[in-house]
């Protein structure tokens, strides 16, 4: 299954069960995928200028094709992102933009995506040394541009606030409560609340 999120509401491509497609739920819309990529441009289209549906959920007995044509839509940007933490209790925001974000920023050339993370951490917040605890499920999410559509790959690292850092909130920066965040406020995106809805994403 593949999970992509279009104006911070999911798109699933799912497997077709051999029983057929199951019954949708409230506020969920179900589809078969019919094998054609303009088809899936269509449900594309609808997530960018509708927030109808808590989700969408495309099946098809071929889901690897289906996210292949996906991508003939899309250019591909990959992301690090980074989970500065608290003791577990809170996720480092930037408040500048709106909503809110986790750092984060592109992967540069050949850089691997842990020590992207570690260096998107040090120019954001001039904090060092940083290091990485463990690395989260990957997330996926659009970007509509001017003359193309972004599918943004980023790959998440959970980071240990450093010893001797005061934890405080900064102008661009806020402390947010875990179960805040897992809560799915307005201020957050979908994709990052997301994240932390297990309790073990700190083990």
């Amino acid at each position: 299954m593949y999970k992509i999120y279009i104006n911070d509401t999911p798109l699933l491509l799912i497997r077709q069960p051999d029983e057929g497609l199951p019954p949708a739920g409230n506020h969920e819309l179900i589809a078969r995928y019919p094998g054609k990529s303009k088809f899936l441009l269509h449900y594309v289209n609808m997530l960018e200028n509708t927030r109808r549906w808590d989700r969408i959920c495309l099946y098809s007995p071929d889901p690897e094709r289906m996210w292949q044509d996906f991508h003939k839509h899309f250019a591909v940007q990959e992301n690090a992102g980074a989970a500065i933490m608290d003791k577990g209790q809170g996720l480092l925001f930037r408040v500048e933009d709106h909503p809110y974000q986790l750092l984060e920023g592109p992967i540069r050339t050949e850089m691997p995506p842990a020590a992207a993370a570690l260096e998107i951490c040090k120019a954001q917040t001039g904090w060092e040394p940083l290091s990485i605890s463990h690395e989260l499920p990957p997330t996926y999410h659009t970007r509509r541009e001017s003359k193309h559509r972004l599918l943004i790959k980023t790959h998440w690292f959970v980071l240990p606030l450093p010893e001797g850092i005061e934890k405080k909130d900064r102008s661009s920066f806020r402390w947010i409560e875990m179960g805040v965040v897992r809560s799915n406020p307005d201020f957050i995106p979908t994709y990052i609340s997301a994240l932390f809805e297990a309790d073990t994403v700190f083990d």
